[in-house]
């Protein structure tokens, strides 16, 4: 119990991977204030903190606009300049050596030493009211009654956060490999022991879509840089079609030098793959 709350971590520790895997589980049963994190304490001297944002990643705390440090909120103003939404990852360290923290949810809290990840965050009622009969209404609870989930790995890295791609585990967590079975295009059931598409493994560019083309026969492949450094990635033979850069509404508007894409720093492309 935590706070009179249902409460249920699963730690998982791996024999050949240097990494941990956290699952909280709570279930929240009704109104009441309390604010549930999840604490990551690390060492401060000389560390710094980086996390992901839509289409790559941003250093704490120099993300925060003059507007922000001095508009009106109703958040306390120090309070305020260590909340920071991040996508998929945060991480804390130095070029040498630190971990990367994946998370499925957003919110965090940054101090010296420590990553704070807000998981629930009990407001006993807001300013709403549901009807539920002739002139009749209830306030609104949040969060709702129910169970939660929160996931996190933790996986540290010997070496920068680019050279060691530590931030991957964070896609990873979100975005995990899904099978779908089909029932057309092979009716002999045999597959290859193996296929590939695009190997990203060993650059710093990441995939965020690779679907058919809205107005053409082929495939689009969209991705961007992710750390601040120039990439390239060989196209297999395996991916048929001529590819061409496009912008994102798919019109084409420039050529790839061969069968090789490159990525400048922090670059989103999206290419065509089409017979025509």
């Amino acid at each position: 119990m935590v706070c009179e709350t249902p409460f249920v971590q699963t730690i998982t520790m791996y024999n050949d991977f240097d990494e941990i895997g956290i699952e909280n589980e709570l279930d929240w049963e009704g109104p009441r204030w309390i604010r549930l994190q999840q604490v990551f304490p690390y060492p401060a001297e000389n560390s710094e903190i980086c996390y992901g944002v839509p289409y790559g990643q941003v250093k704490f705390p120099e993300t925060l606009g003059e507007l922000s440090k001095t508009g009106e909120d109703e958040i306390d103003p120090e309070l305020r300049a260590s909340l920071r939404l991040c996508r998929h990852w945060v991480d804390a360290g130095t070029d040498d050596c630190g971990m990367t923290v994946a998370a499925d949810h957003r919110m965090w809290e940054f101090e010296d030493g420590m990553l704070r990840s807000y998981m629930l965050r009990g407001i006993g009622f807001c300013g709403v009211e549901a009807k539920t009969g002739d002139r009749e209404y209830d306030n609104v609870a949040r969060p709702p009654a129910g169970k939660y989930n929160f996931r996190y790995i933790v996986r540290p890295r010997n070496g920068s956060l680019a050279e060691t791609s530590s931030y991957r585990c964070g896609w990873e967590l979100n975005h995990p490999t899904r099978q779908v079975a089909v029932s057309y295009g092979n009716p002999e059931g045999r597959f290859p022991a193996s296929q590939g598409l695009l190997d990203f493994s060993e650059s710093s560019t990441v995939v965020t879509a690779l679907k058919n083309a809205e107005e053409k026969e082929g495939l689009v492949l969209r991705a961007f840089e992710t750390t601040g450094e120039e990439s390239k990635t060989a196209i297999p033979q395996s991916i048929p079609g001529k590819p061409v850069e496009t912008n994102i509404l798919e019109k084409e508007y420039g050529k790839v030098d061969g069968r090789e894409i490159a990525f400048k720093p922090f670059e989103i492309k999206t290419i065509l793959f089409t017979e025509e």
